[in-house]
């Protein structure tokens, strides 16, 4: 099982590399990565709608989607337009949270017209809150911290050459994902301290250390070898040792704390994966759950300019 996760997740990685070099050669930014973004938010959506149906809380799938899909857009929308211009000092995390709050407009405004056409109801006292609820936590938590993601790529660059917000993408990616992997084969080698048993039981401290450890070398490698490699630290500021290792052990420290969170609502239906879409890894949900809780973090490293240019 080590072997074909480390193999799967070599094979991921040139997939995203992929994207990312394709996204870079177009002309607009983002023109690539937000539809990926959009899709796999789709499939995160449709496997936390899977859970809750085990419970008995079905909610409208459809209106989730779309839901999920207004803040990723919105995110996109940022960097472009004439709101970039004064008078609209909106800014970047602005539009996110613009589109959060019409993604709970367009819940609340789609429950009131289903009443209204005599839609289906369990007829149960409660029902529309609970689906309301359920719903709306959906949308924060795939659609708005997977926003994050996009606001990332949508950084400024400092010239055509220096596309410094897909290498803040690409940074908080390898962080967090080898930061997974240097836990995972930490912790199946010589992990023996229950980290959260409750929670996760496979899960150690000794897998965290490394974790971290794997983290801080993700942030070394994307924050100071590539950029060195690619020139751009002549035009732009270099990152200090005391920012790329924080930003490695906050975000990578993020990332376990995402894992976990989804191992709570797993636990609470009953399921070890989300779905079987990646063997060895589960499902979409697995895959970007350390990555929604990293996301904020790492914006905040590059958005208060602690690391970057």
């Amino acid at each position: 099982m080590l072997r074909w996760r480390i193999t799967l997740g070599v094979v991921l990685i040139a997939v995203l590399i992929g994207l990312c070099w394709l996204d870079h050669v177009m002309k607009t930014r983002g023109a690539i990565l937000v539809p990926v973004v959009s899709i796999l938010g789709l499939l995160a959506a449709d496997e936390l709608a899977q859970f809750y149906r085990k419970v008995g809380h079905p909610i409208p799938s459809i209106r989730s989607y779309i839901a999920v899909l207004i803040p990723i857009g919105s995110a996109g929308l940022s960097a472009f337009g004439p709101w970039r211009m004064e008078p609209y000092p909106v800014g970047s995390l602005g539009f996110l949270a613009m589109g959060l709050v019409g993604s709970c407009l367009f819940l609340l405004l789609s429950e009131m017209s289903a009443l209204e056409t005599h839609l289906p109801r369990h007829g149960r006292i409660g029902e529309t809150t609970v689906q309301l609820a359920l719903a709306t936590f959906v949308t924060v938590y795939v659609g708005g911290l997977l926003g994050f993601l996009v606001l990332l790529r949508m950084l400024p660059n400092e010239s055509m050459r220096n596309d410094w917000g897909l290498l803040a993408l690409i940074s908080m990616l390898c962080v967090v994902k080898l930061g997974d992997t240097g836990a995972y084969t930490v912790g199946r080698l010589i992990g023996r301290h229950k980290l959260a048993p409750r929670l996760s039981p496979g899960k150690t401290w000794e897998g965290a250390a490394g974790g971290l450890i794997a983290s801080c070398l993700g942030a070394w490698i994307t924050l100071i070898l590539v950029p060195d490699w690619l020139g751009w630290t002549s035009e732009g500021m270099r990152t200090s040792w005391p920012a790329w290792s924080a930003y490695g052990l906050l975000v990578g420290f993020s990332g376990m704390l995402g894992d976990l969170a989804e191992s709570l609502l797993k636990r609470d239906v009953g399921v070890k994966d989300s779905s079987a879409w990646l063997p060895g890894f589960g499902g979409v949900l697995d895959l970007l759950d350390s990555i929604l809780f990293a996301a904020p973090v790492a914006f905040l490293f590059w958005y208060w300019g602690l690391v970057g240019p």
